[in-house]
């Protein structure tokens, strides 16, 4: 239950008065609340699966993207990290932040898709009336 994503979104301006109509979604109440963001919701921003030959970039992992690093085995700690941060290949068009890989140019990076499940506000302070305690959950 709750509201239904809307693809082309709300835009509005810091300090001005902003019209959010049209809302869909099973159950919505006077009790359901908005949120709003300085960055775009994910939408259609998401890692897109693919991976480079040296196995990464499918997922959001923090290993460097050189060439000279490897993927590491599941409970192992990466050689290297990226110094931006998580990070995962993403489909052409979807992610604000896509740009191509320094390393695999014909596949492009985000960083900013890997930020949608961080929490909101502080540890236990999350913004009121909000599910997962303010957390972005991919659609």
């Amino acid at each position: 239950s709750g509201p239904i994503y809307e693809e082309s979104g709300w835009h509005c301006v810091a300090g001005r008065p902003c019209n959010i109509t049209s809302l869909r979604g099973d159950g919505l109440t006077s009790r359901d609340r908005i949120l709003a963001r300085v960055d775009p919701c994910p939408g259609r921003c998401r890692c897109s699966g693919q991976e480079d030959l040296l196995r990464k970039g499918a997922f959001c992992s923090d290993v460097s993207q050189l060439r000279n690093v490897s993927m590491p085995f599941p409970g192992q700690e990466p050689d290297r990290y990226d110094p931006m941060g998580e990070w995962c290949y993403v489909e052409p068009g979807t992610c604000a932040d896509e740009r191509p890989s320094v390393e695999f140019p014909e596949l492009l990076v985000s960083y900013r898709v890997c930020s949608y499940n961080l929490p909101v506000g502080r540890l236990g302070a999350g913004p009121e009336g909000f599910p997962y305690g303010g957390l972005a959950v991919p659609v």
